[in-house]
């Protein structure tokens, strides 16, 4: 079997005080799991995607059912378009920030990332759940599944916002799939590496 991808269309949602876009996709990567959290865990940074200029941890702890808890911060020179500063009366932004919570169970081999934006999050919120398991049947592949929601505040033309954070959000995870193989790849070689030289010794 090859990669394959899966994307479900995203809806709207019309609320008194706010409107909702759910964008999503599935991808499976063709190598195991182990090999991609690796990969997922050294994703930044990476040439696909040299917005992303910092990124701090702040917790990193093991909690008592063994799994690995971490929060992240994530900053990028991302900013809203031209259009959209004018708009929302903004002024240019250097750097927009992302928190992020993650959980790593090794004992059902998943990893799920949780994420929130910061910055604009007054007036648009983006919630995006990334998760990691392996393909059901197949050791050898791992699945990827990612969905945002896309949240709008009380604002007349929030479905061209939605509409640009959805395509910005698809942009981004189809960068994001081509940092993981590129890291995968970069591992592999690095563990051939390792195993050529113990050989040799």
């Amino acid at each position: 079997l090859h990669s394959s991808k899966k994307t479900y269309s995203s809806r709207l949602i019309h609320i008194p005080i706010e409107s909702m876009r759910i964008w999503g996709t599935e991808y499976a990567f063709n190598d195991r799991w182990e090999c991609i959290i690796l990969a997922a865990f050294r994703k930044y940074p990476n040439i696909f995607n040299p917005s992303v200029r910092a990124l701090d941890v702040l917790e990193r702890r093991v909690d008592e059912r063994g799994r690995l808890i971490s929060k992240r911060i994530i900053g990028t020179s991302w900013s809203p378009p031209s259009w959209a500063v004018k708009l929302l009366g903004l002024t240019k932004m250097p750097m927009t920030y992302v928190s992020e919570s993650s959980v790593l169970d090794l004992r059902d081999k998943t990893l799920t990332l949780k994420s929130t934006n910061f910055t604009l999050s007054s007036i648009i919120r983006i919630d995006e759940t990334v998760k990691y398991s392996v393909v059901p049947g197949d050791n050898n592949r791992t699945l990827l599944e990612q969905e945002a929601r896309i949240t709008v505040f009380k604002l007349p033309f929030s479905g061209s916002l939605e509409t640009l954070m959805a395509d910005r959000v698809s942009s981004m995870a189809a960068m994001g799939r081509e940092a993981i193989e590129e890291k995968s790849e970069l591992i592999k070689r690095e563990l051939e590496s390792i195993a050529n030289h113990t050989d040799s010794h």
